[in-house]
């Protein structure tokens, strides 16, 4: 997975000065024992025997896992101050980047 950029909507004052674009690099498996899954899928076959997948957000883990995954470095302190609808967007990404990584159906091992 190549590194993700991410525009903000506005700035981020961070002790370096601003930052108005994030990258998400791939998480690593520190992340997850560090701190827990951030999110839970929720797959869900429904009667006519379509999927469904919802996502259950932790967002107290989530920040944490972010701060983790962003370069340049930027604590999570700092990324308690982006505005919620960049912090929507952002774990938004991070669940797509992992699902990607996991293949179409995260509750089946991946073919890679």
């Amino acid at each position: 997975m190549s590194d993700n950029k991410f525009k903000l909507s506005k700035p981020l004052l961070t002790h370096s000065g601003e930052l108005s674009e994030l990258t998400l690099t791939e998480p690593t498996a520190r992340l997850f024992v560090a701190n827990g899954s951030p999110f839970t899928v929720i797959n869900k076959i429904n009667p006519d025997g379509s999927q469904t997948i919802s996502v259950d957000y932790d967002d107290a883990k989530m920040v944490k896992f972010l701060a983790g995954m962003i370069e340049p470095k930027v604590d999570d302190l700092i990324i308690n101050n982006v505005r919620g609808v960049d912090y929507i967007k952002l774990r938004e990404r991070v669940v797509g980047q992992l699902l990607e990584l996991a293949g179409t159906n995260p509750s089946q091992p991946s073919a890679a």
